[in-house]
């Protein structure tokens, strides 16, 4: 039978090994370039979760390709609170097509690049080669582009109007996105590229009487602002502004992980030579591109500049620590419980993975039939790559591998856009257009209209 102890994931050691502790507290600190040997799967995202709580440095990590990058973040996001973890995309739509760029990765980027503009607070930061390529409004161009105001403020409407066509912000009846904004009567709104929904400004004459962001489905408003701050797209690649690379944002203790700093080298110049050969022999055109990209031909200097750590075999200042991916088991569970009874008879701390509190029923049941005494943690998370880590004798699991499905990753949108089909049909719509409404049936569109709910007026 099994003896199920505790299913609490904060209860976990999570790589609290006393080499790891040494590793987060001096050697990281004291030794500008170490290697680390032998992690494998999510062991990684534990180790780097481990380095971060001790260190309480930023740190950004590198992987050599978006979707590992992708399973990584979602390893990190599953045990950390939210603001301690983000994910730097490429602003384009698909890997290596630098010709359309995505509104949800723009305004992802944008999110990081202003955190980190600001100097805000440690965080682990996960991406890959694609998004380093692109290099980034410098700091002093950034300051241009933001426009502040805040409530009492002495601004003239049509100056507000301007200055958001300045910043290239699109002009619409209704935002959807951000870089959209829209004007009726005294309401001004606007959807800021460093914010995941949109602001209503409302003027009273030429003074700003209320700010407050609402949802773009309902149009109703949630959060009201003394102040705010409105982003212009610092992504746009038409700008001639100079640019540097994500580097020199990143502060002069942050620590930088990479799988192999060569790999990085050779993808970030294919990258280039790849949007390169769009413009030929055009000189002028390439210029700019050097301007607009990270060819990786400094990478190696622009690394030096930070403590790094590189997964992978040195001669030269290494740790070794001895990990194993989890076995295939074809889903035989006699298989499973032969290998967690031999990890259990040799000492071994057994916990696996589950996706769901049916997953974690299911192998209840297949453990109460087994004759012998196993301890198994049972935890409700997901995991990338279940691993067995022998140096601490830790056994993690994941569901999906034994099961044999497929894992798939997610990355969460910065801003809703499930409506804009809804709001789109709506700009189309004139007054004395019949509609038919989800709860009240077939009416007449009778326009928009400001009303009274719970003694606050909105449309």
């Amino acid at each position: 039978m099994m003896k199920k102890v505790g299913t609490n994931p904060h209860s976990l050691p999570f790589f609290k090994s006393l080499k790891i502790q040494k590793l987060g507290i001096s050697r990281v600190q004291n030794q500008q370039k170490l290697y680390i040997n032998g992690l494998y799967g999510s062991a990684k995202s534990f180790f780097v979760k481990e380095l971060f709580r001790n260190s309480n440095k930023t740190i950004f990590w590198i992987l050599n390709d978006k979707e590992t990058a992708a399973y990584h973040f979602n390893d990190l996001e599953n045990f950390m609170d939210s603001n301690q973890c983000s994910f730097f995309l490429s602003s384009y739509k698909r890997n290596r097509e630098f010709n359309k760029t995505d509104s949800q990765n723009v305004f992802s980027r944008t999110e990081i690049i202003k955190d980190l503009n600001s100097n805000g607070q440690p965080k682990i930061i996960v991406s890959y080669p694609e998004a380093i390529f692109e290099k980034v409004l410098i700091k002093k161009e950034i300051k241009k582009k933001t426009l502040k105001i805040s409530t009492t403020q002495k601004l003239e409407l049509e100056s507000l109007n301007e200055k958001l066509f300045e910043y290239d912000f699109n002009r619409v009846d209704f935002v959807s996105e951000p870089g959209d904004f829209s004007v009726r009567g005294g309401i001004v709104d606007v959807f800021s590229y460093s914010n995941s929904l949109p602001f209503r400004i409302e003027f009273f004459g030429n003074e700003i009487e209320s700010i407050r962001s609402f949802e773009i489905d309902s149009q109703i408003s949630n959060n009201t602002f003394a102040s705010i701050e409105i982003l212009a797209d610092i992504e746009n690649k038409e700008s001639k502004k100079e640019r540097d690379s994500i580097f020199n944002f990143l502060s002069q203790d942050c620590i930088i992980i990479i799988e192999n700093s060569m790999f990085l080298k050779e993808e970030l110049e294919n990258c280039f030579k790849i949007i390169e050969k769009k413009y030929g022999d055009n000189h002028i055109a390439t210029d700019n591109l050097k301007n607009l990209y990270y060819n990786g031909l400094s990478l190696i200097s622009d690394l030096n500049k930070f403590s790094t750590i590189e997964f992978k075999k040195s001669i030269n200042n290494q740790i070794s620590i001895l990990t194993v991916p989890q076995p295939a088991f074809n889903k035989k569970f006699n298989l499973l419980i032969d290998d967690l009874t031999n990890y259990s008879n040799k000492g071994y701390e057994i916990v696996i993975f589950c996706s769901s509190k049916n997953q974690i029923k299911r192998f209840s049941e297949i453990f109460e039939k087994t004759e012998n005494t196993i301890s198994v943690k049972l935890i409700e998370k997901k995991i990338y790559k279940g691993f067995v880590n022998h140096s601490d004798k830790e056994l993690w699991y994941s569901d999906h591998e034994i099961f044999d499905r497929y894992h798939k990753f997610n990355i969460k949108a910065g801003f809703s856009v499930k409506k804009r089909v809804s709001l789109n049909e709506l700009n189309q719509l004139e007054i004395g257009d019949y509609i038919t409404h989800i709860d009240h049936g077939i009416g007449i569109f009778g326009g928009l209209q400001k009303i009274e709910v719970n003694g606050k007026k909105q449309e």
